[in-house]
């Protein structure tokens, strides 16, 4: 009776011994995969050479002095690749395809301003018709910003529509024009080409 009692004890300890191997087994394969599974997550949400628009919203307060309605501004974060040095942002008058005017208002050197390679560059109406600039670092140590930008005023008794300014992400390659704010005016029964519509823009180009 006694062997067979410790037959049994020990065909259970065996058993017992098995099982907690699997499930420690199992345990670690189960970090493995959710460790993937947290990289996979973080490769997904992290920002790769693009420039976006970034919602505004009560947490983006910081870039701007002051907070206004949604139409009178907008933010835009980028992170610029390794192989362009230098970020220029220009302003720029339209009337129809006709450029009017155009006027670089900011040139940021990344080999002399490093912070400012992956920023976020806000736009935003300072009084009628004069807007700012401000670009803040991603780290938040570097600022850069001017001021009092004047837009070349519409043709009298055209309507100004402010736009969306919200715009799709893109891959940042060099010598492409990257809007950031826009304006247009036109009269009240303009017609749909846009033959008679002025635009007011700031862009950003990466060298």
């Amino acid at each position: 009776m006694k062997k067979k009692l410790l037959s049994v004890i020990v065909i259970c300890l065996l058993v017992f011994t098995v099982c907690g191997c699997q499930n420690q087994e199992n345990a670690e394969n189960g970090s493995v995969s959710a460790g993937t599974t947290g990289t996979e997550a973080e490769t997904e949400t992290e920002m790769g050479n693009v420039i976006r628009t970034l919602k505004i919203d009560d947490k983006s307060k910081k870039y701007v002095d002051y907070f206004l309605d949604g139409d009178l501004y907008s933010l835009c974060e980028y992170n610029a690749p390794e192989e362009v040095s230098r970020m220029d942002l220009f302003y720029v008058f339209r009337d129809g395809d006709q450029i009017l005017e155009e006027e670089r208002i900011e040139s940021i050197t990344f080999e002399q301003q490093e912070n400012l390679r992956s920023a976020v560059i806000a736009v935003y109406q300072a009084e009628e018709g004069k807007y700012n600039i401000k670009l803040t670092s991603a780290n938040g140590k570097s600022k850069q910003g001017t001021k009092g930008i004047s837009f070349v005023p519409f043709t009298e008794g055209y309507i100004s529509a402010y736009q969306d300014n919200s715009f799709p992400e893109e891959k940042i390659t060099a010598e492409k024009q990257y809007p950031l704010f826009s304006v247009t005016g036109s009269p009240e029964n303009a017609p749909s080409d846009g033959s008679e519509t002025e635009k007011s823009e700031i862009y950003a180009v990466f060298y």
